[in-house]
């Protein structure tokens, strides 16, 4: 989205692709903080409905967890791919980033 608003504005491929980092950084802090948050037992995880998987200390709460990724405006495919970027370990994070920008020069 956010490379496409720099290309109609004109601002040429080092701001589109600076655009476009930023959205994929900040994807990758949104899907590390859906798996703490799953991992902490903050929002419902698995599925919906029945089918939920909570952490031991909830279960000793007893506390419902209510939050979904519906709830968060998040589709199932994003918080996946987030998620999947989060993994990523730093360094391979970054090399990947430093090699799709200099494919794109």
């Amino acid at each position: 989205m956010s490379r496409t608003w720099a290309k109609t504005r004109g601002l040429g491929i080092e701001l589109e692709n600076e655009a476009a980092e930023y959205v994929i950084r900040a994807e990758r802090g949104a899907g590390a903080e859906l798996r703490r948050m799953a991992e902490a037992g903050e929002r419902l995880i698995g599925g919906s409905g029945g089918n939920r998987y909570v952490s031991a200390e909830e279960a000793r709460r007893k506390t419902p967890v209510t939050t979904t990724l519906a709830d968060l405006g998040i589709q199932h495919h994003q918080s996946q791919n987030w998620q999947r970027v989060a993994a990523l370990p730093q360094e391979d994070f970054e090399e990947r980033l430093a090699d799709a920008k200099s494919a794109v020069r």
